[in-house]
């Protein structure tokens, strides 16, 4: 798996948070290559893409440097308060005997409740792929051999960040652990934004200017 994790917990897989993030597309769009696949990756990530983008939600930051990018998620935790303890001025809980820090901390009877943080690294050439097509961009994150696009346009001070609506997916090859082997090229991206109410799924808006995280709740 090649990505740099840097939560105290070492052992929670990735495809956990994928999970969730195809839930929140409602479609499995995992791909066996980045795409678009007849483009060469960038070196560098666009200098007014970079900061540290802060929110709310489970996506609670995204930190853009020149060459990698962090995600940090946010889950909820409930366990009983034995898995719970202090140390060096913060908050800690046992899980799966591993330790995680635990923001927000409420003890109440027996069980702590709270929100546990998870970060990833995501290096370029590695895990991370960024590919431009005109002035649109496709950020390909990669989990145990499998590619996950996610498709980005700037609109005035907002990176909105989608990602391909699950009934254009279906018309896609798919080999027996259900990765879609077809590949997309420029000329997919250019229509897919051309025709972005049905074929693109707005997940969230990064704000450059004031670096807030917007998460869109899809309802269909």
């Amino acid at each position: 798996m090649k990505f740099t994790k840097i939560s105290i917990a070492t052992t929670i897989k990735f495809s956990q948070i994928l999970i969730a993030l195809i839930i929140l597309s409602s479609c499995d769009f995992g791909f066996t290559n980045p795409q678009p696949f007849n483009i060469k990756s960038l070196r560098k990530i666009p200098t007014n893409f970079k900061g540290i983008y802060k929110g709310d939600n489970f996506l609670s930051k995204v930190e853009i440097k020149a060459d990698n990018v962090v995600l940090e998620f946010r889950e909820d935790f409930k366990g009983i308060k034995n898995v719970y303890f202090k140390r060096d001025g913060k908050e800690y809980v046992v899980k799966d005997e591993k330790e995680y820090e635990i923001f927000n901390a409420e003890i109440i009877n027996d069980s702590v409740f709270g929100l546990v943080n998870y970060k990833y690294i995501f290096e370029m050439d590695e895990s991370l792929a960024l590919k431009k097509v005109n002035d649109y961009y496709v950020f390909n994150i990669k989990s145990e051999s499998v590619w996950y696009p996610f498709f980005i346009a700037q609109n005035g001070d907002f990176l909105n960040v989608y990602s391909i609506e699950s009934e254009i997916l279906k018309k896609y090859n798919r080999n027996s652990e259900y990765l879609i082997t077809d590949n997309l090229d420029k000329d997919d991206v250019k229509y897919f934004f051309k025709m972005k109410n049905t074929y693109l799924k707005l997940l969230y808006k990064l704000n450059m200017s004031n670096k807030s995280i917007q998460t869109i709740n899809n309802e269909n």
